[in-house]
C-alpha cells in the first residue's frame, strides 16, 4: 500500500536534553510500529544545529517507516503467521522454548521485495514448513511434531506460496523469471537439489508433495 509520511520537525522530548526529530507514525503503521511517534536525537540542543541535521534524521526515521509499510503487505503477513507457527517446535539447547522473534522477522520483511534475496528466504521457509507439515524433524534433538499441528501448517503454508506467486508474477516474473513461477516450483521441489544448500544436504531433507 502507499501510505504518505508526514515531514519531521525539531521537538522536544521530555528526559531529554538533545532536541530531537519527530515524526507522527502513519495511522495504517502504528499497530506495527507500536506508537504514535519515532524520535531520533539530532544531537544538539541549538536550534539551528538542529535544523540542519532535521533531514538526515527525517531520512532515518523514513526507512523505518518503509520496513513497516512492507511488514504489512499481504506477503509478509503471510510469512510471518507461517513462521509464527513454526515456532512452538524450536526449542533451545537447555529444552526450553525461546520467545518467537516478531520484531526481527517484520524487519527482515523488505528481503522479499529484494530481488537478489527473496528466492534464498523463500527456499528457506518452505523448506522448513515442508520438513514440519510432512512429519520430517531438522535435527534429532527436536520432539516429533503432532499430527493436527501439521495440518495446521499446511494452510499456511498454501497461502504462503500463493502470496510469493502473486507478488512474482505482478514484480519480479517477467524480469527474473523467464518461466512461469508454477513450473519453476514444480521443477527445483522434484530437483536433486531441493534439500540441498551451498555446503551440501541439510539437516533434514524434504521433499513436498501435491
Amino acid at each position: 500500500m502507499t501510505i504518505s509520511y508526514p515531514s519531521a520537525t525539531v521537538s522536544k522530548k521530555s528526559g531529554q536534553r538533545n532536541l530531537q526529530a519527530c515524526v507522527t507514525v502513519p495511522t495504517e503503521l502504528r499497530p506495527i510500529i507500536g506508537r504514535k511517534q519515532i524520535y531520533k536525537s539530532l544531537g544538539t540542543f541549538d536550534p539551528i544545529v538542529a535544523k540542519e541535521r532535521l533531514r538526515a534524521k527525517e531520512a532515518e526515521i523514513f526507512r523505518e517507516l518503509d520496513e513497516a509499510n512492507l511488514a504489512g503487505h499481504p506477503l509478509a503477513l503471510a510469512a510471518l503467521e507461517l513462521e509464527r507457527a513454526l515456532w512452538p517446535d524450536l526449542e533451545l539447547s537447555d529444552g526450553s522454548n525461546a520467545s518467537f522473534p516478531e520484531d526481527l522477522i517484520r524487519k527482515r520483511a523488505a528481503l522479499w521485495f529484494d530481488p537478489d534475496k527473496r528466492w534464498d528466504e523463500y527456499d528457506n521457509l518452505v523448506q522448513r514448513a515442508g520438513g514440519q507439515t510432512f512429519g520430517y524433524k531438522p535435527n534429532a534433538d527436536q520432539v516429533q511434531i503432532h499430527h493436527d499441528h501439521r495440518k495446521n501448517i499446511k494452510p499456511l503454508l498454501d497461502t504462503f506460496n500463493s502470496e510469493f506467486r502473486k507478488l512474482s508474477e505482478e514484480r519480479y516474473a517477467p524480469k527474473i523469471r523467464s518461466k512461469p513461477f508454477k513450473d519453476t516450483a514444480e521443477e527445483y521441489f522434484s530437483s536433486p537439489f531441493f534439500g540441498m544448500n551451498k555446503n551440501g544436504p541439510l539437516r533434514g531433507k524434504t521433499k513436498l508433495t501435491t
